[in-house]
């Protein structure tokens, strides 16, 4: 009977410790979904952001390793959830495990933006190619997480 128990408890932990791992093979790349638009002739289009639908997205651009970039942070939620608060996004490379602070911003203002609630443009740099977890914060609290590639220089 101790033994069962004893194998029990073993199978307890490693099954507790399984879960609290991160494990970065299960990382993928954040899905994309079209916003619609109105241009400057009237004609109807979509912009195609990368993120989670009606909560968060960035503009869908490839993203070069070593090159700063424009990101523009779409926010669809309850303005008390945003406005006010600080930015943050810190990255973490699923290939080489580091870790980066990406970009930081005062409290985040209204700025409505293709039906989002409010948006704010960055400048992020990527430091290694693969799939990246970006990982934001509001008012250090963790928000949201995006995945996306850092791809080579042409």
């Amino acid at each position: 009977m101790k033994k069962i128990l004893f194998l029990f408890i073993l199978l307890a932990i490693g099954l507790i410790t399984g879960c609290n791992e991160h494990n970065e093979s299960d990382w993928k790349l954040s899905s994309t979904f079209g916003v619609p638009y109105t241009d400057d002739q009237g004609v109807e289009r979509s912009f195609t952001l990368r993120g989670i639908e009606n909560k968060l997205g960035i503009t869908d651009a490839p993203l070069t390793v070593g090159v700063s970039q424009k990101v523009v942070w779409h926010f669809w939620d309850q303005e008390d959830n945003l406005i006010g608060k600080s930015f943050k996004v810190e990255g973490i490379s699923a290939k080489t495990g580091e870790q980066v602070t990406l970009f930081e911003s005062d409290p985040l203002v209204l700025a409505p933006n293709l039906g989002a609630t409010t948006s704010l443009p960055s400048g992020i740099k990527l430091t290694s190619t693969g799939l990246w977890k970006l990982n934001i914060y509001l008012d250090n609290e963790h928000y949201e997480s995006l995945f996306v590639e850092g791809k080579e220089p042409n």
